[in-house]
């Protein structure tokens, strides 16, 4: 069996009233009735479906759903997490691609495009009701995923409109759980706030280190999560030791000068991944919670996170941009021009690939896109290693840190200049009057015709007039050059986020293109 489900049996005996997992709305499973549960679902499927398929979860975060993971891993089978934020058409393709899948729908919502396609669906009903008629059943712990068994299937989006499955196996998760229970310093009784869905994959933040050593999970509802003011008020009462989210959504907290340690007393680390943590932001976050580390993570869906930063106020006033860390002991970084595929020395920038025992095992059904993008890498002791082209830029300091400057498909030519919208966002963010700022390419005839800020105002009774735009433009030209500041300027009261709570570019891409 793999260790985390190992872990889990013995937290679950050792911690059986518990609460393994709690909401905002008041829902709560302890770990013996998670363990118990989840093992009587487990029967069940493996009564119905002697083939190991991948179970498709459908729900937000909610006992149901953990108990569906759990009962998925206990019996060999890979989960596959879909949020309610996905439309059913996607969770239908999703269903289409995996083939004689059963579906666990845990919410009140009728599925019927998606029902189509599954083999089985089971309503949030005939759970509980068959938890209740097999309590005392038994999955024997060996049949758990183990190894390079497919412990679970993310679906990101893929260049070609359908999403791809990303096959991350039981050992990676194992090699997680023993390197970040200890970075995470995690104890029993931590509470982790995670607000990120499972369907994205920094949802292992809680779940692995969390459930594997007698943690607490807690999640906002969505009547909180709309609500800055309903967030803070559910965050005061949530007794949170561990917080992981984007830097997008604690950008957002810290427009409000209340998100701050007073609010939050316990919190003693925030793990923080998924796009670039600027200084600015690292800075304010590191002031208004004084009690608290702070980490830089990194790492694609495709390898797990692979390396981290403790963020000081060192790191902050010494390294522009803030590095994303040290690799993992089972990974390494390796940076390759991205032309001749050349490995480049210590300082110089490429394209970063990740090698070791954490990447994934390619895409599901998808020969075509696992061969473009993974690889083997042969290391000075002559031992393959599985590979990962990251598409991200970056570079290794003296010291073996990494940096990620961003993707390289962030990167525009206008006017036969190559300019970093990244570049641009970080000049923007450093102004005191700017909360945030993401800027995007203006497509006009098929080219990119110049580039639109979109901004975020620190005072959001603050004038957005002509004058401030000026303003802005003035300071950004005192340094970049004039091809590289914005011609539009746009202001908004809050970014808009994507499921995974990163800033959704696409919409304000469109936003941009409008007239």
């Amino acid at each position: 069996m793999s260790e985390y489900t190992n872990e889990f049996r013995r937290i679950a005996a050792t911690y059986p009233d518990r609460v393994a997992y709690c909401n905002s709305a008041g829902e709560s499973i302890t770990y013996a009735e998670l363990d118990r549960k989840s093992d009587g679902l487990g029967s069940y499927l493996n009564d119905v479906q002697a083939d190991k398929n991948p179970v498709v979860l459908y729900g937000h975060k909610s006992p149901l759903m953990y108990v569906g993971l759990l009962a998925s891993l206990k019996t060999g089978r890979a989960y596959v997490p879909v949020d309610t934020v996905y439309p059913e058409g996607r969770l239908a393709g999703i269903l289409d691609q995996l083939e004689q899948s059963i579906l666990i729908n845990t919410t009140d919502t009728e599925l019927p495009e998606a029902s189509k396609s599954a083999v089985k669906v089971l309503g949030k009903q005939d759970v509980e009701r068959l938890c209740e008629e097999r309590e005392g059943a038994k999955v024997p712990p060996e049949e758990a995923v183990q190894g390079d068994d497919i412990m679970y299937i993310m679906f990101t989006s893929g260049s070609t409109g359908q999403p791809k499955g990303v096959m991350m196996h039981a050992g990676s998760i194992d090699h997680f759980l023993r390197h970040f229970t200890g970075i995470m310093d995690s104890h029993p009784g931590d509470v982790y706030f995670n607000r990120v869905p499972l369907s994205f994959d920094m949802s292992i933040f809680d779940i692995v280190p969390g459930l594997a050593t007698g943690g607490t999970l807690y999640s906002l509802e969505s009547q909180q999560e709309g609500s800055l003011k309903a967030t803070f008020e559910a965050l005061r009462e949530s007794h949170a030791t561990q917080w992981t989210s984007t830097p997008s959504f604690i950008e957002a907290c810290l427009t409000d000068p209340s998100f701050n340690q007073d609010m939050m007393p316990q919190l003693r680390l925030f793990a923080l991944g998924g796009e670039v943590l600027r200084n600015n932001t690292a800075e304010r976050l590191l002031d208004a919670f004084p009690n608290a580390r702070l980490i830089n993570a990194y790492g694609p869906t495709e390898t797990e996170s692979v390396s981290e930063q403790d963020v000081t106020r060192e790191i902050v006033e010494t390294c522009n941009p803030i590095p994303v860390g040290y690799m993992s002991p089972t990974m390494r970084a390796v940076i390759r021009d991205p032309e001749t595929l050349a490995e480049l020395p210590v300082g110089q920038i490429g394209e970063i690939y990740l090698a070791g025992h954490t990447v994934s095992k390619g895409y599901y059904k998808r020969p075509d896109l696992t061969e473009a993008a993974y690889s083997t890498y042969e290391t000075e002791d002559g031992e393959l290693l599985p590979c990962y082209k990251t598409g991200d830029k970056g570079y290794l300091d003296e010291k073996g840190r990494l940096y990620c400057l961003g993707r390289y498909d962030f990167q525009v030519k206008i006017g036969g200049f190559r300019i970093e919208i990244s570049e641009i966002e970080e000049c923007l963010s450093s102004f005191p009057e700017v909360a945030q700022a993401c800027v995007v390419p203006v497509w006009r005839n098929g080219s990119i015709a110049h580039v639109c800020a979109f901004v975020q105002l620190s005072d959001g009774e603050a004038d957005t007039s002509y004058a401030q735009t000026r303003s802005l433009k003035a300071k950004l030209k005192a340094v970049l050059p004039d091809y590289m500041v914005p011609r539009a300027f746009r202001y908004v009261d809050e970014m808009p986020t994507n499921t995974n709570g990163k800033i959704d570019r696409k919409a304000l891409g469109e936003l941009a293109g409008s007239r």
